[in-house]
């Protein structure tokens, strides 16, 4: 079995990160209906790297995500 702090802490941090994937995205859909200035293009590089970052970080928490212990049960 996992231990069940890790396994809470793990769900939460995923939790938390696909919260702001989700944020990031409502946030660049919303940049794309705006008028293309440099600012905007400047916004959406920002916001793209930024998603960009969290993509990475659920790729990182999947590899490190709580495995059962193998032993007697």
């Amino acid at each position: 079995m996992t231990d069940l702090a890790q396994q809470i802490i793990y769900d939460k941090v995923s939790a938390k990160i696909q919260n702001e994937i989700t944020h990031t995205i409502n946030i660049i859909n919303s940049e794309m209906e705006k008028e293309v200035t440099d600012e905007t293009i400047k916004n959406l590089s920002n916001y793209f790297i930024i998603l960009s970052n969290l993509n990475q970080a659920i790729a990182l928490l999947k590899n490190i995500k709580p495995t059962q212990k193998k032993g007697s049960p």
